[in-house]
């Protein structure tokens, strides 16, 4: 899957790009697109309301894919079945597809590989298992177990906020060696440039102005993409506002005074001042002016594209 890195100084404005991706923002003017069928995993920094720190990490990692204590029902159902329940037995063979699509008979080997990788017992002294609670974990241990459930949930984009801000040394590199491999979509917004560089397909750029940069690019090469597309949104928008300034000089000195003397001519004045307007309206819509005027005034644009395409269309954002 293609990675796509959000990176800039304003940790607000790339918070508030991803929550706006992942669709957590009630009042989001985001403009994205998402087909039907497609799932986000967010992952927060922390527990949040909505998660029972009374949990045991299993059942967290297994709620991810909607197979938590599918197995106990699958018990129940088939003791039902077994007893002539015809109910049951079509009940017990629908969430047995089910769970076998999750990859369910596996989820305790796919799990423990994770919370390995993590290294969420980190030392000698942590003993976390697949039953340990929520509540019995540190912030750092959860922190991990909130990646390693996303990584694990079968969704079709995972979008990350500073996720290696918590992660050691090894568990960092785990995690960079699992992005590279997986055929998972990812949004990740990091300060860790070294992790930004490891794992990047793409970069997306924050400035402190109305500017996002979007760079279809990894940080390889990304400085040198970065300046041709600044250098670009300065010509273009220069010679728009040089235009402007002459036609602005041609009312003032010819078509103002012309308009004075015949009826033709003042027609063609407003001609001339309607197609002011317009250029000034692309003017102001053009991300060089920003530049150009050094105006400070934060607004984030999106658009990521996929370097794979399996052949349906999981989301767009524009």
């Amino acid at each position: 899957g293609t990675t796509t890195v959000v990176i800039g100084d304003n940790v607000l404005a790339r918070r508030e790009l991803i929550s706006d991706i992942a669709h957590i923002q009630g009042d989001s003017s985001a403009d994205i697109n998402l087909s039907k069928d497609a799932r986000i995993e967010y992952i927060t920094p922390s527990l949040t309301d909505e998660i029972n720190p009374d949990l045991m990490l299993r059942d967290f990692f297994l709620s991810a894919r909607g197979i938590s204590g599918v197995e106990q029902q699958l018990d129940e159902l088939w003791q039902l079945a077994a007893e002539g329940d015809e109910a049951a037995i079509k009940s017990a063979g629908e969430l047995q597809d089910a769970f076998q699509n999750a990859d369910g008979w596996n989820a305790e080997r796919d799990i423990s590989q994770i919370i390995q990788g993590l290294r969420l017992a980190s030392s000698d002294h942590d003993i976390i298992t697949l039953d340990t609670k929520l509540e019995d974990m540190s912030s750092g241990q959860i922190s991990k177990a909130i990646i390693g459930r996303s990584l694990y949930s079968q969704a079709n984009i995972v979008v990350m906020d500073d996720p290696s801000v918590h992660l050691d040394v090894r568990s960092k590199q785990w995690l960079t060696d699992y992005i590279g491999q997986s055929d998972t979509s990812m949004v990740i917004a990091t300060s860790d440039m070294s992790f930004a560089e490891a794992t990047a397909d793409r970069v997306v750029e924050i400035l402190d102005s109305k500017l996002t940069l979007n760079i279809g690019t990894g940080l390889a090469n990304y400085q040198e993409e970065r300046q041709k597309l600044i250098d670009s949104w300065t010509d273009e928008a220069t010679r728009k506002k040089e235009d402007i300034q002459d036609l602005k000089v041609k009312i003032r000195d010819f078509f103002g005074p012309a308009a004075k003397r015949t009826d033709d001519m003042a027609q063609v004045l407003r001609a001339q001042r309607s197609k002011l307007e317009r250029m000034q309206a692309e003017y102001d819509a053009m991300p060089g002016k920003i530049l150009i005027e050094n105006t400070p005034h934060r607004e984030v644009a999106r658009s990521f594209t996929a370097k794979h395409r399996s052949g349906t269309n999981v989301f767009s954002l524009r």
